[in-house]
């Protein structure tokens, strides 16, 4: 969702199931992230950078266990730089 010069966003996902992994009642103790990047260089290049995955948030954060997802979006100059970032709860 960029914006004109500055787009930041949060967002809480639901908790049920989602890829294939089932989110559960857990204490939240702990978080882990995970983010893709992705800009325009020179009008003419375009760079990506992967990330921002469910499994590689868990890793991260070093969980077992997830309560709840939520993502986090930030861009600069309509997309010029854009970043968006997987958030994991649990244990």
């Amino acid at each position: 969702m960029p914006g004109l010069l500055v787009t930041k966003t949060k967002q809480h996902l639901f908790s049920g199931t989602t890829g294939g992994m089932k989110l559960q009642s857990v204490p939240i103790v702990k978080s882990g992230k995970s983010c893709s990047q992705s800009s325009w260089l020179y009008l003419a290049y375009f760079s990506y950078a992967g990330g921002g995955s469910i499994q590689e948030a868990m890793d991260n954060g070093g969980l077992t266990k997830i309560a709840t997802i939520d993502r986090e979006s930030y861009s600069l100059f309509a997309g010029l730089y854009y970043e968006e970032c997987t958030v994991v709860w649990g244990e």
